[in-house]
């Protein structure tokens, strides 16, 4: 949000932007992770990856990228972005910090069968 001066109305008013912040984005072709602006609610939120080209995805601003030599981390960051997973918020964050990447989910497979058991007890009202 952002405040504008309307002189209509002779106040300060908010305004909704959708650029308010930067967003960091992912590839997972190549393992690397850029700054892009946040895309517009109307704009496809698609970006390219300038290191290879591939198509890269919004991971959120709070998103922190592996080294990229760790292949297994990047592994389970791919998995969190195709069940829809971002780091948009501090929540989310501590959400996946604590539940999604304990040291019990060591491989991708096994973060991808937590996800899909999150989700359908969160559907559901049940508990882990």
């Amino acid at each position: 949000m952002r405040k504008v001066w309307s002189e209509e109305l002779q106040t300060v008013v908010a305004q909704a932007d959708t650029r308010d912040y930067r967003s960091r984005w992912a590839c997972f072709a190549c393992r690397t992770a850029f700054v892009r602006w946040r895309p517009a609610a109307d704009e496809v939120r698609m970006a390219i990856c300038p290191t290879c080209k591939a198509p890269a995805r919004d991971m959120g601003y709070l998103f922190t990228p592996p080294p990229r030599r760790d292949q297994r981390a990047w592994a389970r960051m791919q998995v969190l972005a195709d069940h829809g997973i971002r780091f948009h918020r501090t929540g989310s964050v501590a959400f996946i910090n604590a539940f999604l990447l304990t040291d019990g989910v060591g491989s991708a497979r096994a973060l991808d069968q937590a996800v899909v058991r999150w989700k359908k007890c969160w559907r559901s009202g049940g508990t882990l």
